[in-house]
C-alpha cells in the first residue's frame, strides 16, 4: 500500500470497487474465513507471500505489474 495522500474521491471508489467485488464473491456463494495462525505460523506465511509476490513480479511482465519501466 503506497503511503501518498488519498484523496476523498479514490477513497470513494475504492469502497464502492471493494463492494461491488464483496457483493460480486456473495453471489459465487463465496464467504470469508478467518484463519487463526501462531506468530511462527503467520512470519513463514508472510515470508512465503513475499517470496511469491517477488518471483512473480519478476517473471511478468511491466504492464501486468503496473510499473512504469
Amino acid at each position: 500500500m503506497a503511503n501518498r495522500y488519498r484523496t476523498e474521491g479514490e477513497k470513494t471508489g475504492t469502497k464502492r470497487r471493494m463492494s461491488t467485488w464483496r457483493s460480486r464473491q456473495r453471489d459465487m456463494g463465496r464467504k470469508p474465513h478467518e484463519i487463526w495462525v501462531t506468530d511462527e505460523e503467520f512470519a513463514k506465511m508472510k515470508e512465503f507471500l513475499e517470496t511469491f509476490r517477488l518471483k512473480n513480479k519478476a517473471a511478468a511482465p511491466p504492464a501486468a505489474t503496473g510499473d512504469a519501466t
